[in-house]
């Protein structure tokens, strides 16, 4: 066959258009009109019986049959002279629906027009009794890429097709994602065969992937069988959605009848309008579809499929069989193809009892089939309204064991095995678990008593209550960790403790939750609403009254306004945006508020707080409490804190400063287990007790939750603790299960309110009232605090909330978390963290990205650093845009600066002034950040590029302070670095500003301009004061600063006394508020203060601390001074060579820091002069005291090394004239230092170690006059 050949006396080759396995296909002329045709030619004759050669002919013979506008057209077909089978179609140019659907789903409008278009062309065929029985994308043509002018084509029905995505082919016909069920099980196709495979196709359209997917063939058919499509909801009007629904019924006779029925019902659902294709709102409450444990059976596989159309002999006598033997069992079983088992055992009882049925049904089929291989996987799945299981998970791996199953064994997954243990006979090789012989025998029917005695615990309860006591007699403040795995009895301990507080005595009782954890204050406000039963006012302000109103009992009317704001804080009832503006203050604030209370109360009455699953609690609030155990170490106060054991992982410093005392609670014993165990079922057999041990394994919760079982009359007893609670939750009503299920998207507490808004009914509506009480008398709730009728509720244990959150489906567990999210915000719910973690488990990124941002600042707020720094860190990686992500970026550069990150710090900050507006406050609070990270890490270019940006910048309303405050801290990084910011200093010291921050910032820069002069006394003075400001506005973080920095001042001039006074509060408040970055540095004027009291040795030791720690940090700048000082402690200890070492390396650090340079150069001048090396020492003091006297008021502390370091290399090379000379000098400037001394504080200065010998030397080498 070539281009020229004229076929049939009417078709003329033109040119091959493509060829294939099968044939040619070429373009040819039609003479007999013109128009172009595509003329396909099978290779070689005709071959009888072949199947493509079957299929060629068949679609040739109905293709003439066939006439509608989305059927390829039929021009005509033979046998060439050469015998090869030929056919002619009209000629199509465009792209097949395949390829389409590779780029993306369509839109609903296009997705009707198409399924008319072809359901019209179905409807066609099948009123001519013709079945296409292979309808898929890759047979609908779309001519110019219209679905306007979509064509049918390829009525072949070919027996073996490979899949689209599948490597492996079955013996059936069709492609396996579009095949029916009824196909899949090998039974004959009708027109309802291609009214699902249209539905698949509908599907596949809207959503842009078939219903089931998997990666073989096996698994995909066993999805078809007993899988519902997945609901269309949110995608397809309702009424689509409906009519896919009925397309994809797996009875054939609950779908359309065929094409022109599909047709009917999208002519129904026309209006006046046309067809409706508008989709409706978001759903406002969960469905009826819950997950559950299921187990699956699979025997056979792929490769077992057999090699026929249709079932043969041997297959249906197989089917016969497998439904004659497993009729009893009254599970559906599916064989699909010829000898592939498939069945599903789902629906009520415990997980155990389902897994049982499943091994005796596996069992039975092996009595049928032989030796073939089986698998039995268990795992969770949907169940529902909708029918059918979706199995995909657990068929999936039960495929999987299945290619790696000999064919004498019945493999069993990890889950099925625990579920089998004990009650069936089991076995191991190389692949896993096998199952080998029936279920043991079994007759135990037990009772159970109707209560659960305390045993096992006697010792620990009154360690805890003898403690308690104490505390309040003595009186003296204790601290307690009592920690233990989930389930081992925690809870009930705590429950008999607070039974046995005496009634005079205030407990505050706050408990974590999985949800809050880490959200600042959480614990505290939990609390806090609990003893002030604030659950029952519904607004800020009714809450805020009842704050004060309580807090009024204790305190005076002043002081109960300031504490009770500042609790109200705690609890989010302020406005968000003032938390914003100032994220640093409150922190403190509210844990002094809080001490103060309490010291208030503790005079009244003995104090116990618990907090109650403390490892999902947050830093702030256990700060808080060890604040008050600190402060009130005399009160009748005890604290504590009940855990699971990873609270050391979580929280690893929680209270180490405090003599806090630790109650592990190890597993139940077996003599323990047994006595709870008999207790509580008298009339059990022995053997059914052990078991009971032995399944609880010393866990009191899964003991408890085994008798629950047998109490509600279930065989045997379960065996997960999670299985065990599911058999529990499973007995419940429906409307209970769902309302349980809404409720576990909020955490452990719950309001009633929200919850009832996630089932979109009121709080007094039946399926909430109703469905709490029933809860209630199962014991799966309990009230959040019993003397509260607030309307917050809280699941009994958590393990029970994680069993009811694990039966969400995974469309559900989205919603409920947006409907949680959106009703909190609704309620003035501003918890960043809590909201930001539900819109991201609602796949809401953007709008969790706001709220962790926010969350990110109330957590530098509650200075918990690092939690600040981790959330910022997730809203900038899920998204947020412009000025929320400079914000972010902004919170981050704050927690990288007192976590110690200076190189992090400077990063974030140029990362946030790229979507932060030039002149607000948080981009003025960003350049504070980076002008001194940029002075830390000693970077002057880009120190000159903040202050650029800094001076360029305009001001916005309310912005002033700030950049006051920003302004500020470029001073010393400017002076440091040689940039000469003389003139910027004297312009900020006349700042008139009312905001104490500024305040604070100005005196500091007086502090600056006095460092400069030398004058030490002064600097003391001014940063006293600037503690104060920062006293005033309630910032620890930079009073603490400020405090060892008054300190270091004293250091210097020599008032060690003072210094100490200052140093340890300073050090003190740093350790409180978690500021590594000034505890770090305070070790260096500490050192000092040792090594003037003669304690050299100490001093040495703890000034490397403080250097390797800077180091660390990538404090360049401090880190250079540190050394130095270092150096000179080493000089005084007359360690030369640790001191010369010491000069050189933070000579090469000092790099674009002049002043510090300069005073390395003058100790590693004197160090090599002390070591005998003067001539080498010589140049380098000269270059430093060039330096000092070409760049004066530079602020160096220790100056007079400069002068000294050259007047002794002098001496040492005996140039006598010039080194007096040099000292003549320095006595000048010594005169002025004096200047700035009292007669006492002059006395203490020149005494100084590393000064009194330099006023020594200089006072002998003075010239008589």
């Amino acid at each position: 066959m070539k281009v020229g050949d004229v076929i049939d006396g009417r078709f003329a080759i033109e040119r091959e258009l493509g060829s294939g396995g099968m044939g040619v296909v070429f373009v040819a002329r039609d003479t007999s009109t013109g128009a172009r045709a595509a003329l396909k030619v099978m290779h070689g004759g005709a071959r009888p019986g072949d199947d493509h050669t079957l299929r060629f002919l068949r679609e040739a013979e109905v293709l003439s049959t066939l006439s509608h506008e989305a059927i390829v057209a039929y021009l005509g077909h033979g046998v060439t002279g050469a015998g090869a089978p030929w056919m002619a179609m009209e000629l199509l140019d465009g792209d097949d629906l395949e390829a389409r659907l590779s780029r993306g789903a369509l839109g609903v409008d296009e997705t009707l027009a198409l399924t008319r278009r072809i359901a019209g062309a179905l409807g066609a065929a099948h009123a001519r009794g013709v079945v296409h029985r292979d309808l898929k994308p890759a047979n609908v043509f779309l001519p110019a890429g219209s679905v306007l002018q979509a064509k049918l084509l390829d009525f072949g029905a070919a027996r073996l097709v490979r899949a689209r995505r599948m490597t492996q082919t079955g013996a059936l016909v069709g492609t396996p994602h579009y095949m029916s069920p009824e196909q899949a099980r090998g039974a004959p196709a009708d027109a309802s065969a291609d009214v699902f495979a249209l539905g698949v196709m509908v599907f596949e359209c809207l959503t842009g992937r078939p219903p089931w997917l998997a990666e073989d063939l096996l698994p995909l058919l066993a999805k078809i069988l007993v899988e519902p499509a997945p609901p269309l909801d949110g995608v397809a009007p309702p009424w689509l959605a409906r009519l896919v629904s009925q397309m994809l019924d797996k009875d054939p006779s609950a779908r359309p009848r065929d094409g022109g029925a599909v047709v009917a019902e999208l002519d129904r659902a026309a209006g006046p309008t046309g067809i409706p294709s508008a989709l409706p709102p978001p759903s406002r409450a969960l469905g009826v579809r819950e997950q559950q444990i299921v187990s699956v059976i699979l025997a056979g596989g792929v490769s077992e499929l057999g090699e026929t159309v249709l079932p043969g002999d041997e297959a249906r006598a197989l089917r016969t069989k497998i439904a004659e033997a497993t009729a009893s069992f009254k599970v559906p079983v599916d064989v699909i193809g010829d000898d592939a088992v498939l069945a599903v055992v789902a629906g009520a009882g415990v997980p155990r009892d389902r897994a049982a049925l499943a091994a005796r049904l596996a069992l039975r089929v092996r009595e049928v089939v032989g030796a073939t291989p089986i698998v039995v996987a268990t795992g969770r799945a949907e169940v529902g309204e909708r029918g059918g299981v979706p199995v995909g998970e657990v068929v999936d791996r039960a495929a999987a064991l299945l290619a790696s199953t000999p064919a004498e064994s019945i493999r069993i997954d990890p889950l099925t095995r625990d579920l089998l243990e004990g009650r069936f006979g089991l076995g191991a090789d190389e692949g896993g678990a096998t199952l080998i012989g029936p279920p043991r025998a079994s007759n135990a029917r037990l009772r159970v008593a109707a209560s659960t005695p305390f045993i096992g615990r006697e010792r620990e309860l009154r360690t805890l209550v003898d403690a308690m006591m104490q505390s309040a007699e003595e009186p003296s403040a204790i601290a307690m960790i009592v920690s233990a795995a989930a389930g081992v009895g925690k809870s009930r301990l705590l429950s008999e403790m607070l039974a046995r507080v005496p009634e005079e005595v205030l407990v505050l009782h706050g408990r974590g939750d999985s949800v809050t954890a880490g959200s600042p204050h959480a614990l505290l406000a939990d609390a806090l609403t609990r003893h002030f039963k604030l659950g029952g006012a519904h607004t800020a302000a009714e809450k805020a009254e009842a704050l004060r109103s309580g807090v009024s009992v204790t305190l005076a009317p002043e002081r109960a306004a300031v504490v009770s704001r500042l609790f109200g804080a705690a609890l989010h009832l302020e406005l968000q945006e003032t938390a914003r503006r100032d994220p640093t203050a409150l922190g403190a604030e509210l844990r002094a508020a809080f001490v103060e209370w309490l010291c208030a109360e503790t005079a009244r009455r003995p104090v116990v707080i618990v907090l109650d699953d403390a490892q999902w609690g947050d830093l702030p609030s256990l700060e808080a409490v060890d604040d008050a155990i600190r402060d009130l170490a005399d009160a009748p106060l005890a604290a504590f804190a009940f855990a699971r054991p990873e609270i050391t992982t979580v929280f690893p410093d929680l209270w180490r400063e405090r003599d806090v005392s630790e109650v592990r609670l190890s597993r139940l014993g077996r003599s323990a287990s047994a006595k709870l165990a008999r207790a509580i079922l008298p009339d059990a057999a022995e053997e059914t007790i052990d078991l009971v041990i032995r399944r609880s394994d010393g866990n009191a919760l899964a003991l408890e939750e085994n008798v629950r079982a047998l109490r509600g009359g279930a065989e045997g007893v379960p065996e997960t603790v999670l299985g065990l609670v599911e058999a529990r939750l499973a007995t419940l009503p429906d409307d209970a299960k769902r309302l349980m299920r809404a409720a576990s998207v909020f955490g452990e507490a719950f309001p009633i309110g929200g919850a009832a808004a996630l089932v979109d009914a009121a709080v007094d509506a039946p399926i909430v009232r109703l469905g709490l009480d029933a809860l209630r008398d199962k014991e799966i709730l309990e009230a959040a605090d019993p003397t509260d009728t607030s309307g917050e509720v809280r699941f009994r244990h958590p393990l029970v909330r994680e069993a009811a959150y694990a039966t969400l489906t995974s469309d559900d567990r989205r919603l409920g978390h947006r409907l949680a999210a959106e009703w909190l915000e609704a309620g003035g719910h501003r918890d960043g963290k809590v909201l930001g973690e539900h819109w991201l488990s609602a796949d809401e990124p953007a709008r969790a990205a706001d709220w962790l941002e926010i969350g990110a600042a109330q957590a530098l707020a509650a200075h918990d650093f690092g939690a600040a720094h981790r959330l910022a860190s997730r809203a900038v990686d899920l998204g947020a845009t412009g000025a929320k992500r400079g914000r972010a970026h902004a919170w981050r550069a704050i927690a990288s600066h007192w976590q110690g990150a200076h190189r992090d710090a400077l990063t974030h900050a140029e990362l946030a002034t790229r979507d932060l507006d030039p002149g607000t406050h948080v981009f003025y609070l960003v350049c504070g950040e980076g002008v001194a990270a940029s002075g830390r890490v000693g970077d002057a270019d880009a120190l000159r590029a903040w202050i650029e940006r800094l001076e360029a910048a305009p001001t916005e309303a309310g912005a002033d302070a700030t950049r006051t405050i920003a302004r500020c801290r470029a001073v010393l990084p400017m002076m440091q670095s040689g940039l000469h910011g003389m003139s910027l200093a004297q312009e900020l010291l006349t700042e008139k500003t009312e905001d104490p921050r500024a305040r604070a910032q100005v005196l500091e820069v007086a502090g600056v301009l006095a460092l400069a002069r030398g004058d030490w006394p002064e600097i003391a003075r001014v940063l006293s004061r600037a503690v104060d400001c920062w006293a005033e506005c309630g910032d620890d973080r930079n009073r603490c600063l400020a405090q060892v920095s008054v300190g270091w001042a004293l250091a210097q001039a020599g008032d060690f006394d003072e210094a100490m006074r200052w140093l340890e509060t300073g050090v003190a408040l740093a350790e409180r508020v978690h500021v590594t970055t000034t505890r770090t540095w305070a070790d260096i004027p500490l050192a000092m203060v040792l090594a003037g009291r003669g304690r050299i040795d100490e001093a040495l030791v703890l000034a490397e601390r403080a250097v390797a720690a800077l180091r660390r940090q990538g404090n360049r700048r401090q880190g250079a001074w540190s050394r130095v000082d270092l150096s000179s402690m080493y000089y005084t200890a007359e360690r030369y060579a640790e001191a010369e070492g010491h000069a050189r390396q933070a000579l090469a650090d000092a790099e674009g820091l002049p002043p510090v340079a300069i005073r390395s150069r003058a100790m590693l001048a004197r160090s090599l002069t002390a070591l005998g090396r003067a001539a080498e020492a010589l140049p380098l003091a000269r270059e430093a005291q060039a330096a000092l006297t070409a760049f004066p008021n530079q602020g160096i502390p220790g100056e007079l090394d400069v002068p000294m370091s050259l007047v002794e290399s002098l001496e040492a090379l005996g140039l006598t004239d010039e080194a007096a000379a040099t000292a003549e000098s320095a006595r000048a400037r010594v005169a002025q230092l004096r200047a700035y001394f009292t007669d006492e504080g002059w006395a203490r200065f020149s005494a100084l170690p590393h000064v009194a010998p330099v006023l020594a030397t200089f006072a002998r080498l003075q010239r008589p006059n």
